[in-house]
């Protein structure tokens, strides 16, 4: 009986521990439903932005939680440095999100923002990327930010261009020069401009001149463009070309030949004759010379000066455009030199000069600053500036180009500036009857120069009077003023080479001065007069 008993009593206990297992069992379940249960997720965000701005959003958790982002350009600011993931415990959160332009593209992109809480994950914002905000800017040489592409005329202009994105200038006209420069301020030619993304890039840019493109100035509203594309050529940036002219102060010219220098036309007029001295060719233009002048908006002068050598000094006299004292002709719209014919005995000069508009204008207030002051023979003497050469068409004389010599009758030059003094036939019974010679000319004496005592050189251009001649006794001659016969003993004249070791009469006049009579000069052979030189006293 008390077995019995004690049997039912385990029984029982057995039973009691099973309910009770049981119910802990059903219990621990409930707790861990009920766990699960008390989980809540925040409400999925929807979030806009652009690439460089940062975000923010907030949500509440009730227990510990973490985030994930699942794009590179979407990441967590948090005191670690910016993170594609972050984690907090429970309670209110402000997130912070820093948008980059990692993998930006032309269309829009999203990112995902995912919590996790107790084992389990929700999606709690999307981020949507605005598309790509493609850019392409110009930066003038002082950082300022332009609207066009600049050419400049000599010296190249300088251009930075900035973009978000890979790009190359398409169809550059062939009449821009493009180059840059390297680290150590060299220019090269490159004909291209392309640049990588965020990074500014130089390029220099020069007209190609021909003659009559860099007159012309190219405004906005000329719809001259470059166009700037990227590696798709699915955008197109365009922007205009300006060019402010060659400016004008500057002027450009194509001639017949490359010097200026060294040219002679006929008496006539219908001959001109370039002679090279460096390869010793001798080139002819019939009628008239052709040129093609540039200059800013086609404006420029013509300026012609003619040459005057007067008792062995040089002159200039200016005229405008039209014609020179009537002799030098440019007709300035077909730009044709014409020179008209000559009937006098001795050469003419002439300068003709094209001059930008502001050099034209400053000269025609002050003429003289296209001059300067040749000191080289001792004496001040005009010539035409270095700096203004460059506006010279041509520098000629005119003459008969038919003579063998040029050097006829009788030549003399000035002691001083070697320039020629004209010796012109002349008639004078009483010389002829006196001395048997009609082989008469006449000169003028140079003027005095302070501090020099200038004199002229005679060559009477005689077969036969030459220094053997001389030094045989057969050459001889006399210097005669009025009733004396100057002497060579008293340093008034003397006889030996010139500079070309010729023979020659060096006068220096007479010691006690010139008085109103003229010297005249009997160049004698075998004691018989060959011809005449009568010298004209100074006319100071």
């Amino acid at each position: 009986m008390v077995k019995h008993k004690q049997n039912m009593k385990n029984n029982y206990l057995k039973c009691l521990y099973a309910v009770v297992v049981v119910a802990m069992t059903i219990l621990g379940i409930s707790c861990d439903k009920q766990g699960l249960r008390g989980i809540k997720f925040p409400a999925k965000q929807n979030i806009t932005c652009n690439a460089g701005e940062t975000v923010s959003f907030s949500f509440s958790a009730n227990t510990a939680w973490k985030l994930s982002s699942d794009a590179l350009w979407c990441q967590f600011v948090t005191p670690a440095g910016d993170l594609q993931e972050t984690a907090g415990v429970a309670g209110t959160h402000t997130i912070t999100l820093r948008i980059t332009d990692v993998n930006l593209s032309n269309d829009t992109t999203k990112a995902t923002i995912t919590i996790w809480m107790g084992g389990k994950s929700s999606v709690v914002a999307e981020v949507e990327r605005g598309a790509k905000e493609l850019y392409l800017k110009l930066y003038d040489a002082e950082g300022k930010e332009t609207n066009s592409l600049a050419l400049g005329y000599d010296e190249y202009i300088a251009t930075t261009i900035k973009a978000n994105f890979r790009y190359a200038a398409m169809d550059i006209p062939e009449w821009i020069e493009v180059a840059e420069r390297d680290a150590d301020g060299k220019v090269s030619v490159t004909n291209s401009i392309a640049g990588d993304a965020n990074e500014g890039v130089e390029v220099l840019l020069r007209i190609v001149k021909d003659g009559s493109r860099e007159a012309k100035r190219i405004a906005l509203e000329d719809n001259m463009l470059i166009s700037f594309m990227d590696k798709d050529r699915s955008v197109n940036f365009e922007y205009p070309i300006t060019y402010l002219g060659m400016g004008d102060d500057k002027l450009t010219f194509v001639a017949p030949t490359e010097s200026y220098f060294g040219w002679e036309v006929s008496l006539d007029g219908k001959t001109f004759r370039y002679n090279d001295d460096v390869s010793g060719t001798t080139t002819t233009f019939e009628d008239e010379l052709k040129y093609k002048i540039t200059a800013q908006d086609n404006d420029y002068s013509i300026l012609l000066l003619e040459q005057h050598i007067e008792r062995g000094m040089l002159s200039f006299e200016c005229f405008d455009e039209g014609s020179a004292g009537g002799w030098i002709e440019f007709d300035k719209e077909d730009g044709i030199l014409r020179v008209n014919e000559h009937g006098g005995y001795r050469p003419r000069y002439g300068v003709v000069m094209a001059l930008p508009r502001s050099v034209y204008r400053d000269f025609k207030s002050d003429a003289s600053i296209i001059f300067d002051d040749d000191t080289s023979s001792g004496i001040v003497l005009p010539c035409i500036k270095s700096d203004y050469t460059e506006y010279i068409l041509i520098d000629f004389v005119q003459y008969d180009l038919n003579k063998a010599n040029q050097r006829e009758g009788m030549y003399a030059y000035h002691s001083l500036t070697s320039l020629e003094i004209y010796c012109d036939p002349y008639t004078d019974a009483s010389l002829t009857e006196k001395y048997g010679v009609e082989d008469i000319y006449i000169c003028d004496f140079v003027n005095p120069v302070e501090g020099k005592v200038p004199g002229i050189i005679v060559n009477p251009l005689i077969d036969g009077w030459d220094v053997i001649g001389y030094e045989a006794g057969v050459v001889s001659l006399d210097v005669v003023m009025g009733d004396r016969n100057l002497k060579m003993s008293e340093g008034e004249f003397y006889v030996g080479e010139n500079t070309d070791e010729e023979l020659s009469v060096h006068l220096w006049g007479p010691k006690d001065g010139w008085n109103e009579d003229n010297v005249v000069i009997i160049f004698k052979i075998n004691d018989i007069a060959k011809k005449i030189l009568v010298v004209t006293p100074p006319s100071i």
